[in-house]
Formats: structure tokens, sequence, C-alpha cells
């Protein structure tokens, strides 16, 4: 069962969706941040703070709407 996760861009205010992938998987990929898919801005999610760099981040590219 995948699972999905809604942030805002901060530089657009468009609501994204991003597939963090099956939430029973716990060998899946985390995702530190997100990639507007109206401006194309990235950001890294609240969650990460100063842990992570946009530059090394895992970055998943935001939906309009869930699939």
């Amino acid at each position: 069962m995948e699972m999905y996760y809604s942030d805002y861009c901060p530089k657009c205010n468009k609501k994204n969706f991003f597939c963090v992938g099956d939430v029973f998987d716990t060998t899946g990929r985390d995702i530190d941040g997100g990639k507007c898919y109206q401006c194309g801005h990235e950001w890294l999610f609240d969650e990460n703070g100063e842990s992570t760099d946009i530059e090394n981040a895992n970055i998943e590219e935001g939906q309009k709407e869930l699939k």
C-alpha cells in the first residue's frame, strides 16, 4: 500500500503530493525534499532540519493530484 505526503511549495504555494512508497516496506527509500510540479522549485521537508543539504538530498518530483 503506497503512502503519499503533501506539502506546499514555499515559492509558489501550490500543494504537491509525493509518493513515499509502501508503508510496510522498511527497506524503501526515504525522500528528503520535493520539487514543485508547477514552478520547479526544490526544497527540503521541515522534518529534515539541518541534517541534509539540498545538493545531496533525495528529491521527489511533486504531483498535482493523487493518481
